[in-house]
């Protein structure tokens, strides 16, 4: 029998995690990783409520996310030997395990109706096919990115405004609006917060009329 389990990150979810200040950033690996280990989590859980309390699993096979060893020594502090017997983590995983390679097209077709049900929550089915695959090297993907750039909102929620490419498009853009926020203000000038901001404007004497315009600024 194959059976499988899926856990997703929506464009949204990536990007609220890596757009935080600075202290409070979650990279991507960290997401992914996070994802992973909540899946197979719940998967061990599934297993033993259904098919048996002891169950053990064999072997965990994995597509590494970053360097193979220190991920599978990361995984290991969650999954113990009782849990899992053997895990491995190589690059490229898919070209070696078939387990891994049928994991990848899950993925892929999972990905390809998520999108196609976002597109028809957004009223955007008729240009659907015009997203492309989603890979910053595919023609249509990146017409799509730089041809629907609104210069207040940029794009929708399907887009992860924290990738590369996104950030490049509002750089080259000409007609995108530039907005400042708190935490950059408080980071430049010195505040602790908006109300320090507001009720002391003079506490940078020369540059309170750069913080009342930066702080205005869209």
């Amino acid at each position: 029998n194959l059976g499988y389990a899926i856990t997703s990150l929506t464009a949204l979810d990536i990007s609220s995690s890596m757009l935080r200040p600075s202290s409070l950033v979650v990279n991507l690996n960290e997401q992914a990783h996070t994802a992973t280990i909540e899946l197979i989590k719940a998967v061990i859980q599934r297993l033993r409520e259904e098919v048996c309390e002891n169950v053990i699993i064999a072997g965990v096979y994995i597509d590494t996310v970053g360097p193979p060893a220190s991920y599978v020594k990361k995984l290991r502090q969650f999954f113990s030997v009782d849990d899992v017997k053997e895990i491995r983590g190589e690059k490229k995983a898919a070209a070696t395990y078939p387990i891994v390679s049928a994991a990848s097209v899950v993925a892929k077709v999972t990905r390809d109706w998520f999108l196609e049900c976002a597109a028809k929550e957004t009223g955007c089915v008729e240009g659907y096919e015009n997203w492309g695959s989603g890979y910053p090297s595919d023609p249509r993907t990146s017409s799509w990115i730089n041809g629907k750039l609104d210069p207040w909102f940029g794009w929708d929620l399907n887009i992860r405004y924290s990738w590369g490419t996104a950030r490049d498009a509002f750089n080259r853009s000409k007609v995108s609006v530039e907005m400042r926020w708190e935490h950059e203000l408080v980071k430049k000038h010195g505040f602790d917060d908006v109300v320090g901001l507001m009720s002391n404007p003079g506490k940078t004497s020369a540059n309170s009329f750069e913080v009342d315009r930066d702080w205005f600024v869209m």
